[in-house]
């Protein structure tokens, strides 16, 4: 986002570790014979597919740390951060838009996907950034506490309104599904966004 911007060598090595990582998940073999490791969870537990995402976000937030917010506290205009900040963003989600219209057209896909990786990713950039240029640390882990709380309100009121359980996702017994069943949701719609700025904006001030 400057004329000659500093890179830092580990940040760049874990971009590419990462994206080395998505590649090899996204393409594991011919999905009858994959290692368990490099499938996602299906609901509980962790694999290390499902961290792929999340380093992801580690790295925008330090980005937003090593390039945007030196950059304010050396007296750039924030109007000029801000601009540079909402193109940059604008631009990943352009991308990831123009690559599922792409798959959708020329691969047979059933659906254009919107909210997909590349664009949960630039949207995460430009809040996290304008957070950090806005808000003071203590407001910032304020909105953490409140989205986190917002996207289990919303999760919850979700399996109150469904008015059932779904044997798709199997989960411990709950007084909402007492036999531990839940109705499935998308783990890739929109509000599964909200967890991934608190992740972001978690990095971030590491």
């Amino acid at each position: 986002m400057s004329a000659a911007p500093v890179r830092f060598a580990s940040v760049d090595a874990l971009r590419g570790l990462t994206v080395a990582a998505m590649l090899l998940v996204n393409t594991p073999g011919d999905w009858s014979h994959v290692y368990a490791p490099l499938l996602h969870a299906e609901w509980h537990g962790v694999t290390p597919t499902d961290l792929v995402f999340p380093f992801f976000l580690f790295i925008v937030g330090v980005s937003v740390s090593l390039g945007i917010v030196p950059r304010a506290e050396a007296g750039v205009a924030r109007d000029v951060l801000v601009r540079a900040l909402l193109w940059r963003a604008a631009k990943i989600v352009a991308l990831g838009l123009a690559l599922h219209l792409l798959a959708y057209l020329m691969l047979d896909r059933a659906h254009v996907r919107p909210w997909g990786v590349l664009q949960r990713i630039g949207v995460c950039f430009a809040i996290v950034g304008l957070v950090a240029l806005y808000a003071k640390p203590r407001t910032q882990w304020a909105l953490i506490g409140v989205i986190l709380l917002g996207y289990w309100a919303t999760g919850l009121l979700g399996y109150w309104a469904t008015g059932r359980c779904s044997r798709r996702s199997a989960t411990p017994p709950t007084r909402i599904c007492p036999r531990g069943w839940i109705r499935p949701c998308s783990p890739r719609g929109f509000t599964s966004g909200m967890p991934r700025l608190r992740a972001a904006r978690t990095r971030r001030g590491c």
